[in-house]
């Protein structure tokens, strides 16, 4: 499994790991305090056997 954070307000880097074919696995809600709030935080995952189609 490989994974990837990103900020839920970044759409580029999002399209970006979804093109490469992971998946949305997660939403952590406020998870991370930038720029004076808290930010929700996207995951992503890819499995081996999904890399390799």
């Amino acid at each position: 499994r490989v994974y990837a954070r990103t900020s839920a307000e970044n759409e580029a880097s999002q399209s970006v790991w979804e093109e490469l074919g992971f998946r949305q696995e997660a939403k952590m809600r406020d998870h991370t305090y930038q720029r004076g709030s808290f930010q929700d935080v996207f995951y992503y995952g890819i499995l081996q056997s999904e890399w390799e189609k």
